[in-house]
């Protein structure tokens, strides 16, 4: 190719990739959900929707219709923007930096510091009343916490396994790729300001998870995972972190049903609006010190006018 997708304006492109999104999410309805899932196990999309949420069965499908939208619908999309973007594709995304120990760990701690500012954002969210639409948002909340309870009970060690590819691993790479990788990316340069760029992301990160219930506490770990990202212009920092908020909640609820320890994390507990905001104070402390840490060329401030990035063309 002599022309890439990075060399026109981040409107255009950003229109491009919501048309590679949305044909790889019609695929997904109608090719794997409505002919492929029925054609080969027996279970309609109906039958997803309101299917016998005890039965091995239906579980095991409903786990791997999720494995594949994850793959078809955010791992896709973004990896063929990259290849339409850059001749390096890889490298374009920053996907093939140095990743620095002390930094991926640094990434870690914050995302671990910022649960308690998420969990009160998280008690408020579920105050909210939502008028006429209230009572149903409620109940397709309840419907999903089902699926999400039926796909996490795990027999054995090959299931912990396989969540931890279904709902850590894969999520982690596929999501972080598509939102911060793509989306992140082009509003930065669209908006010219960082903050915003990261803020509407992290919306549309949310927004995109279909749970009203849970909006701002996500979308607030999407501002965690944008700033990460931004600051180190590395994407494995923001993966990783991903990989491991998901990650430990998968081995936990494991360890829980193996009776290892006590403590169940399906169930919420309201959190003390003091440990929010200390964790607040110290996650803004934290990000401080990663943005003074992480050696990289150098960036506008969060809040600082981007200026206009002209791509070469390709010769």
């Amino acid at each position: 190719m002599t022309s890439y997708l990075k060399q026109y304006p981040p409107f255009f492109q950003l229109v491009v990739f919501s048309g590679i999104f949305l044909g790889c999410f019609v695929i997904y309805n109608f090719f794997f959900l409505g002919w492929a899932m029925p054609q080969v196990t027996g279970i309609t999309a109906f039958d997803l929707q309101n299917g016998d949420l005890h039965n091995p069965h239906f579980v095991e499908v409903m786990k791997w219709m999720q494995l594949i939208y994850s793959l078809f619908c955010f791992l896709v999309p973004a990896l063929l923007f990259l290849y339409l973007s850059d001749p390096h594709p890889l490298e374009y995304g920053d996907l093939r930096h140095r990743f620095r120990l002390v930094a991926g760990l640094l990434s870690i701690v914050i995302l671990v510091c910022a649960m308690p500012a998420v969990g009160v954002l998280s008690d408020w969210n579920q105050q909210i009343h939502f008028g006429s639409l209230d009572e149903s948002l409620r109940q397709l909340n309840q419907k999903a916490t089902e699926m999400t309870e039926a796909m996490l009970r795990m027999q054995g060690w090959g299931s912990l396994l396989f969540n931890l590819l279904l709902i850590g691993i894969i999520p982690a790479i596929a999501e972080e790729m598509f939102f911060r990788g793509v989306i992140q990316r082009l509003l930065v340069r669209m908006t010219r300001r960082g903050w915003i760029g990261i803020l509407l992301a992290s919306l549309i990160f949310s927004l995109l998870h279909g749970e009203m219930l849970g909006f701002f506490p996500r979308a607030a770990l999407g501002v965690i995972l944008g700033l990460i990202y931004y600051i180190s212009g590395n994407l494995w920092y923001s993966i990783v972190a991903h990989f491991i908020n998901n990650g430990t909640q998968v081995v936990l609820l494991f360890l829980f049903q193996k009776h290892y320890i006590a403590f169940d994390i399906s169930q919420d507990q309201p959190t003390p609006a003091l440990a929010g905001l200390v964790s607040s104070v110290i996650v803004i402390g934290l990000f401080v010190i990663f943005w003074k840490f992480i050696p990289r060329k150098t960036i506008p401030g969060i809040f600082g006018r981007q200026t206009d990035i002209i791509e070469p063309p390709i010769t």
